[in-house]
């Protein structure tokens, strides 16, 4: 899903007299930094074989740090970077326990994550994907719908009932993470168009770390929503 933090009214509008605004650029390289922090934390974390209260702690953090970074973007430069650490032990200890569960399920994963990134990024640079009034509706109500999904799922997990389109290897279930997958992909459309935005209100420079905070979220929620499709599917056989 689209990040739901990379929004336009999150971006103030800097001054005129001011030395310097954020660009593209700057949010792209900052993008390239938290992705790679990211990536070799979670490979070395996947490697170690961490407990599992690794995970708990690690899932903690990062809420944490997400909503600290969501709620005082300017703070950004300094919470990112150990989002992106705490995001990596997570993804890392998640990896490996659906590895041991799915050989060869993880690169796979990888691969189409970036893979659905890239493709995106250069369909939205050539002017053949661009955000609408409909489809940012759509992208809100969809988001919205999906987190409530979740969130009700995680609430009745504490009784240890389980919602089958989410847990189970049936066809309602892989259609519903095909669904969230496909959201996830549109969803950059309105990351790029947010950032750009940025860049032309001349907003403040921290917000390049905000906007990479942004894109790796919506990174993230792809690569796990992708890897439990799979692991639905290898369910499956």
């Amino acid at each position: 899903m689209s990040s739901p933090f990379l929004t336009n009214e999150r971006f103030p509008v800097q001054s005129a007299n001011s030395s310097r605004a954020m660009t593209v650029q700057g949010a792209v390289n900052k993008s390239i930094f938290l992705v790679s922090l990211t990536f070799g934390v979670a490979m070395f974390s996947y490697q170690q074989h961490l407990p599992a209260w690794a995970l708990y702690v690690s899932l903690i953090v990062s809420f944490g740090l997400a909503w600290g970074t969501a709620l005082r973007p300017s703070a950004a430069p300094i919470t990112t970077p150990l989002y992106a650490v705490a995001e990596g032990i997570l993804l890392g200890t998640i990896s490996a326990q659906y590895q041991r569960a799915y050989p060869g399920i993880v690169l796979p994963a990888i691969l189409m994550t970036f893979g659905t990134l890239f493709g995106m990024l250069a369909l939205y640079r050539m002017g053949v994907l661009r955000l609408t009034q409909k489809l940012n509706t759509f992208l809100f109500v969809a988001t919205a719908g999906i987190s409530l999904t979740y969130l009700l799922s995680m609430l009745l997990g504490f009784f240890s009932i389980k919602v089958p389109f989410i847990h189970s290897n049936g066809l309602m279930a892989i259609l519903f993470s095909g669904f969230v997958i496909v959201v996830a992909t549109l969803g950059f459309i309105r990351d790029f168009a947010v950032i750009e935005a940025g860049e032309e209100e001349r907003a403040p420079a921290y917000m390049e770390w905000f906007s990479a905070f942004g894109l790796l979220v919506s990174l993230v929620w792809l690569y796990l929503e992708i890897l439990r499709l799979m692991a639905k599917l290898r369910g499956r056989d």
